[in-house]
């Protein structure tokens, strides 16, 4: 299965090479880099095949949800899933990130492919977008910064089934410590190079301004 978004437009052999490669990989979940278009002609790549890391799927998606490709066995377990919680469903911020997430936190192998098999429509009414400008960066450290971002991969890591490994109840807590922590652990959190120094201030900065704790009866 794939998804769709209206407004975005998939090259010919999108499909056939999400197949080729799930099958190749042995993977359940394909996803691949894209090139965000504007109305006014420009373009950029929006790279996301950097190899993954450990704990990447908590903090980041695998790619514009437009790329993904599930396998049956892996959109019937997210489809079980879903039926049998519908009250988690209000509180996953993107869809492809929750899908991305559930399928590496149990154990199904992802591809991301370098080549990109769609072409991201850019416009004011897009979600999240390809995070270009200062404007969209400045949007992002909010929710980072503010503890927003780490909520919502430790209510993601639940969904995935990992809420219980020592990583992950090392955060809960959101103190000082648990942040330094965290930042001690960047290169296992992010796959870009210049994402993981981002991901290691940015925890060190919640460390020393504080955030407030998680209710683990929320978590």
């Amino acid at each position: 299965m794939g998804f769709a978004d209206q407004d975005d437009i998939w090259l010919k052999d999108k499909l056939a090479r999400a197949v080729d490669n799930m099958a190749e990989h042995n993977a359940a979940g394909y996803s691949s880099n894209a090139l965000a278009f504007c109305d006014d002609g420009r373009t950029t790549l929006i790279h996301k095949a950097q190899p993954q890391k450990r704990w990447d799927f908590l903090f980041e998606c695998a790619g514009p949800g437009s790329t993904f490709v599930l396998s049956n066995a892996l959109i019937s377990s997210i489809k079980d899933f879903l039926r049998h919680n519908p009250a988690k469903l209000s509180d996953i911020w993107l869809y492809d990130w929750f899908c991305y997430a559930y399928a590496r936190g149990h154990a199904y192998t992802w591809f991301i492919d370098e080549y990109a098999g769609v072409q991201y429509r850019q416009h004011k009414v897009n979600c999240v977008g390809a995070n270009q400008g200062i404007k969209a960066f400045m949007r992002r450290a909010k929710l980072v910064i503010d503890g927003s971002a780490l909520r919502q991969a430790l209510f993601l890591a639940r969904l995935a089934g990992v809420d219980k490994d020592p990583f992950v109840q090392r955060l809960v807590g959101m103190r000082r410590r648990d942040m330094l922590y965290l930042a001690g652990n960047a290169w296992h959190c992010r796959r870009r190079m210049r994402d993981v120094g981002l991901f290691f201030c940015a925890s060190v900065l919640m460390a020393f301004r504080g955030i407030d704790s998680i209710d683990e009866t929320d978590h």
